[in-house]
Parts: structure tokens; C-alpha cells; sequence
């Protein structure tokens, strides 16, 4: 049987609902964030409080509600705003939200993303996944520095997970205003589990246009080491607000 390949998946978006469950469920964590942007978006609270107690509790029932809470359904189908509400609870429940920029506490960090990109890998391959990359973007609250050293252990990371028939690589979203920092880390020692650069999330006000420089570079970086060359990714239509479907379809070209 050959293997599958998946080459768009996002590190926190292949979380199992049971696996985050059983991560926060003895967490001290503060849901106000998450329920108060369900709150603006559905009328109603998700009263997490109350599905983690009774998971604790052993009640069967609190993993469906978790799960409906975590996974992406038809019901929150075209709209961006439900789609990122998916994400704040990933992003409410992490211990990102004690990090928050402070150098002592990104270890702990950094040992929760390497302790689901384990879980995540061992999923992969029991469902015969032989190539994954992952989609992973760091954003404003991380410092450079910090993102580096993030971005260079999560690629140390894939090399030791890589074992005949899984492969593991990583396409690393960059920052629409400033990209330039982090796009050479295909330069570094964990550079061949780098398959590319991604541009993601909210895109009102960064117009491709304004990227030709770096895109130029990564092109001559492609045409110097084409045993490790870089896709281009660049998302467009995916937050619009101020354009038609036809000036999506001309930002792409």
C-alpha cells in the first residue's frame, strides 16, 4: 500500500479534539477571551467551566460538546470570524497565553508544541501518512529573537521524528509587514525540513505587490540551492473584507 501525503495541514488545526481535551482539562486556564468572542459571534455562552468539570467528573457526554466547540463544521461555513474563534480556543487553552513574550516561561512553550507535533506525527503515520507539512505561524507577540529560536526547535523537531516511510517538513508563515527575519532559515543547519513560506491570515492592507523584493530573493536563494528550493504559498480571498471575488482573483495573478 503506498503512502498518503497531506501538504496542508496546520500544526494547531491537527490537534484531536481528545487530545487538547485531555490537555486543558487539569489546567488552571482563564476562558474569558474565548467565551466572550463565541459571545459576540453566537448569542450564547460555551460555558467551558462547566464541560471541563464534568469531563473531570467522568461524564461521557463533555467530550461531544468539547468537540463540537473545537472542531470546524458546516455551521461555521463562510464566515472568517467562526473559523479564528476555532483557533482562540486552541489559542486560549495554550500556554501562549502565558507566554505572552516572556523569555522564562517559552519553554514551556515550546515543550507544548513539541508535545502535539509528537501526537500529531503518531496519528499521521497510523493513518498511513508518509510526507506532512505543517502550516505554522508565529505572530506579532513573539519577539524576533524568539521566533527564531521557536521556529529552529519545532525544525529540530522534524528531523528527529523522520523515520523510513513518515516524512515531516514545515512551511513557516511569515509576517505580512516585516517578513524578512525568518525566511533564511532555509539557510540554517535544519533548513532541508523547510519546504516554504507562507502567507496567511488577515491580508487587508499587504497587497502582493509589496513583496516583490523578498520574492525575488527567495527565487535567487531557489536558483543557488535547488536541492532545497522554497515554495512561494500566499493566501488571498481567505479575510477579504474589501474586495470583490474578481480583485481576489487579481491579487493571485
Amino acid at each position: 500500500m503506498n503512502a498518503l501525503a497531506d501538504i496542508h495541514l496546520h500544526l494547531y488545526g491537527s490537534i484531536r479534539a481528545e487530545d487538547f481535551l485531555g490537555y486543558v482539562a487539569h489546567r488552571d486556564v482563564d476562558w474569558t477571551p474565548f467565551e466572550t468572542a463565541y459571545w459576540d459571534l453566537y448569542g450564547r455562552y460555551p460555558m467551558m467551566g462547566d464541560i471541563l468539570a464534568r469531563k473531570r467528573k467522568g461524564d461521557p457526554e463533555a467530550a461531544g460538546e468539547f468537540k463540537r466547540l473545537f472542531v470546524f463544521g458546516d455551521d461555521e461555513a463562510g464566515e472568517f470570524r467562526r473559523f479564528q474563534n476555532k483557533f482562540m480556543l486552541l489559542d486560549t487553552g495554550s500556554v501562549l497565553t502565558e507566554y505572552l513574550g516572556d523569555k522564562a516561561k517559552l519553554p514551556a512553550f515550546l515543550d507544548e508544541w513539541i508535545h502535539f507535533l509528537r501526537r500529531i506525527a503518531t496519528s499521521q503515520k497510523q493513518e498511513g501518512i508518509g510526507y506532512a507539512e505543517q502550516r505554522l505561524l508565529l505572530g506579532k507577540r513573539f519577539p524576533e529573537d524568539h521566533k527564531r529560536e521557536s521556529l529552529l526547535r519545532v525544525l529540530r523537531a522534524y528531523s528527529e521524528l523522520e523515520e523510513p516511510g513518515f516524512q515531516g517538513r514545515l512551511a513557516v508563515g511569515l509576517d505580512r509587514e516585516n517578513p524578512w527575519p525568518n525566511w533564511e532559515l532555509a539557510l540554517g543547519p535544519f533548513g532541508h525540513w523547510l519546504t516554504g513560506i507562507d502567507f496567511c491570515n488577515w491580508e487587508e492592507g499587504h497587497p502582493p505587490k509589496d513583496k516583490a523584493a523578498l520574492f525575488g530573493e527567495v527565487h535567487e536563494f531557489n536558483r543557488r540551492h535547488p536541492e532545497r528550493a522554497l515554495t512561494i504559498l500566499y493566501h488571498v480571498g481567505e479575510s477579504y473584507q474589501d474586495k470583490s471575488l474578481e480583485s481576489a482573483i487579481r491579487w493571485v495573478h
